[in-house]
Parts: C-alpha cells; sequence; structure tokens
C-alpha cells in the first residue's frame, strides 16, 4: 500500500513542477521593476495620515535593510468629505459634475423659464444675488478641494 501511495506522489510532484514550469514560460518571472504594467515609487506616495511608511534601518556591515518598526507600507482607507452643496437658488443652473473632483463646476449661461403661458430666457447675471451665491460657493468648494485631494489621492493608492 505505501508502495502505491509513494508512486501517487510522485506522479502528483512531477505534474505539478510541470504546472510551475508552464507558468513560467506563460509568465517569465519580471526582473525589472520597469517591467510592471503598474507601479508607484515610495517616494511619489501621497501625503495624507491614512499611509504610513516605515522608516528604514539599514544594518551595519552588509546590505541587509529592514525596518525600524517591521512596517514597510500600511495604507488604509482614508475618510472621504462630500463636495459643499450649492445653495438651492443654484442648482438649477448647475452643469452636472459640479460635486465632482475632478471637475470644474459650471453653470448655464441662460436658461428658459416658463411664466405663466410664455417662455422667457433668463440669463445667469441678470440676478446679482445669484451671482453672489455663487463666488460664495466657488470659495466654499475651492477650500474643500484643496483639503479632499490629498484624501482622494491616498484613496487611490488604497484602491
Amino acid at each position: 500500500m505505501s508502495r502505491a501511495i509513494d508512486i501517487a506522489r510522485g506522479r502528483v510532484q512531477r505534474v505539478l513542477e510541470f504546472l510551475k514550469r508552464f507558468q513560467s514560460l506563460k509568465t517569465p518571472p519580471v526582473r525589472n521593476v520597469s517591467e510592471y504594467k503598474w507601479r508607484l515609487h515610495l517616494d511619489r506616495l501621497p501625503k495624507h495620515s491614512s499611509i504610513h511608511l516605515g522608516q528604514v534601518a539599514r544594518a551595519t556591515g552588509d546590505n541587509n535593510i529592514g525596518t525600524v518598526d517591521g512596517i514597510i507600507l500600511k495604507v488604509t482607507r482614508p475618510s472621504l468629505t462630500e463636495c459643499p452643496h450649492p445653495p438651492e437658488s443654484l442648482r438649477p443652473w448647475l452643469i452636472p459634475g459640479w460635486n465632482r473632483i475632478d471637475e470644474r463646476p459650471q453653470f448655464l449661461e441662460a436658461r428658459n423659464e416658463e411664466i405663466g403661458p410664455s417662455t422667457r430666457t433668463i440669463r445667469f447675471d441678470a440676478d446679482q444675488t445669484r451671482i453672489q451665491a455663487w463666488d460664495e460657493w466657488i470659495v466654499r468648494r475651492i477650500q474643500w478641494e484643496a483639503a479632499e485631494r490629498p484624501a482622494r489621492d491616498a484613496e487611490a493608492t488604497y484602491q
């Protein structure tokens, strides 16, 4: 019985060795970092509290590299915040995408409104309070974007 088990083990080992060699032919090992499709250099990591890069300690007398705290890189999911909502008076004027960090918010120059049985074209800049609301909201949005950008970059690294 043990002879049969030894023969079966040998066959399984040969099959696994064949599969390993076949895989290495199909996907040769990468020997240079530049050959990877995706890479991120440690010195280009986003600066954010959700990304922790361990301190590297080099042992004296040889080329062994270790870390002081045992961590090379630790990335946790950052907390993201929503874009500040515009005043209600601006919402019908905003072009979709105003809440995405990578898009500049835009408004319609003019739009049609039904007033009774007729339609009238109204320009955005016809109302000074609307312009003032836009200016105030844009300032808040720019501040949000400046504070949120590192968190979004950290989120991309986490993903």
